[in-house]
């Protein structure tokens, strides 16, 4: 079953399953974060994080990289979405050393709003959506 199948059916148990748990493992990082924030310095909080990131996701790339095909315009393109990504995550890390985490993650959260309306518009599988 591909990717579009799965779009179509009203419940999708394994998506739903994944947001959900997307939602219970990214509760603990803030609050991880603020109780770590008076003890070191936002750049080795930052750079702790992206270590043990890559710890996790280096053999997965490895594994992967036997099967895909990475072309040079895949890499520029990875590279240009890793940078902005990587400035996100550092600002994201370092407002909680200013503000309260939980305020953090209510603006975080407002993504979810952001994201919705993009896709809206940008994907036309989405649009139905709308009007349901």
């Amino acid at each position: 079953m591909n990717n579009m199948e799965n779009t179509t059916r009203k419940f999708n148990f394994t998506g739903t399953a994944f947001a959900v748990s997307s939602l219970f493992f990214g509760v603990p990082g803030p609050l991880i974060i603020k109780y770590i924030a008076p003890n070191i310095d936002v750049w080795t909080q930052n750079f702790l994080r992206y270590v043990v990131a890559a710890a996790v996701l280096i053999p997965f790339a490895l594994i992967s990289r036997e099967r895909a095909i990475f072309d040079k315009t895949i890499w520029q393109k990875t590279l240009i979405i890793s940078f902005v990504n990587v400035i996100m995550q550092c600002c994201w890390g370092a407002a909680f050393y200013f503000i309260n985490p939980a305020f953090i993650t209510l603006l975080a959260k407002s993504s979810i709003f952001w994201t919705s309306a993009i896709s809206l518009i940008c994907f036309v599988d989405e649009r139905p959506l709308v009007k349901s």
